[in-house]
């Protein structure tokens, strides 16, 4: 694959993006929805294929991923633009910007250089991460294959809502996702995300998992915008009917970007979620953006011995042996 990957050409200078839903079309001048997928010179390019403007080496439990090599480091790749414009977004300085309006460094690292940089770091796999990777998908595939060659294991952290071509060509080289399911509803997403259909980011999380893939899901609970009981009910109900062993990971909102009338999420609402989510039935429910003693260690949901013990994105201790608890030998979801 290359950087003209995930186009479809439909009259001379005219290309439909099939990364994402949207399936915009693009001709010279007109961008995608992203603000980063064009057609320059002809051809359709992402423009941001091969420039990354965020590095970083991470702790694989930051994406968060909690099943998924445990205690081992990633070097973490970030670009700009995104198919999703939350008023709530964290990392909206990269994430709404396009190429002309940022002000600082474009590295530049073609696809082959990225396994040499996750070894002179001392990184153990690589994640994209930041922004949403489907705005480059071509070398989100491009690196992954790349590092696969080398024995690293690769990660995308991502909003989840790409297409059809974009997780058929990622479930080759990418390894394990951590996918934001923020809304159960249109008329939610509707609130901070318009346009979004939620019914496809659920359906990638089941294909992807159903594919082998190791899924964890994360939300991000927002007062008054995607906490009702309503809201709350679907979204366990439709991970459970996917399966119980799905890690989820219920973060804290803080006010930022457009929703800073929004106060944080209150601690009491969710440890609720987690006591209904667990109730319902899902063995690894994580509470995250939080200092609470206990809410992101991991527990053997048959025996309830204490398995990972983390501190922060730090592990302090793990006591599971080939996938399996230590005490009664039950296997824990995950790749350990």
């Amino acid at each position: 694959m290359n950087k003209y990957g995930f186009f479809q050409e439909i009259d001379k200078g005219v290309y439909r993006c099939t990364a994402c839903p949207f399936k915009c079309i693009l001709k010279e001048g007109v961008r995608g929805y992203c603000g980063v997928r064009a057609v320059v010179q002809g051809k359709p390019v992402s423009l941001m294929y091969g420039y990354p403007v965020s590095i970083a080496v991470d702790p694989i439990e930051k994406k968060p991923l909690f099943h998924f090599h445990p205690g081992t480091k990633v070097l973490s790749f970030g670009t700009l633009g995104c198919n999703m414009r939350c008023k709530g977004c964290q990392n909206w300085e990269i994430a709404h910007t396009k190429p002309e309006e940022w002000r600082y460094q474009f590295y530049h690292i073609e696809p082959q250089e990225v396994p040499y940089l996750m070894k002179e770091t001392g990184a153990n796999g690589v994640a994209f991460t930041y922004n949403e990777p489907t705005v480059w998908a071509e070398y989100v595939y491009d690196a992954s294959y790349e590092v696969k060659k080398v024995g690293g294991y690769t990660v995308a952290v991502t909003n989840g809502y790409f297409s059809e071509e974009v997780r058929e060509a990622w479930a080759e080289v990418v390894d394990a996702y951590a996918i934001d399911l923020k809304a159960m509803f249109k008329e939610t997403y509707a609130k901070f995300a318009p346009g979004i259909r939620p019914e496809i980011v659920m359906d990638n999380i089941k294909w992807l998992f159903n594919r082998g893939k190791h899924v964890e899901v994360i939300v991000n609970l927002m007062p008054g915008v995607n906490d009702s009981d309503e809201e709350r009910k679907a979204m366990i109900d439709f991970l459970v009917s996917v399966s119980t062993d799905i890690p989820f990971h219920i973060t804290r909102f803080y006010p930022m970007y457009q929703m800073r009338d929004i106060p944080p999420t209150p601690i009491e609402e969710l440890l609720q979620f987690r006591e209904e989510a667990q109730s319902a039935g899902l063995k690894y429910v994580y509470v995250g953006n939080v200092r609470i003693e206990g809410v992101e260690d991991t527990y053997c949901p048959n025996c309830g011995t204490l398995l990972v013990k983390r501190e922060g994105f730090w592990v302090s201790l793990n006591k599971i042996d080939d996938g399996k608890c230590v005490e009664c030998g039950y296997k824990i979801y995950g790749v350990w």
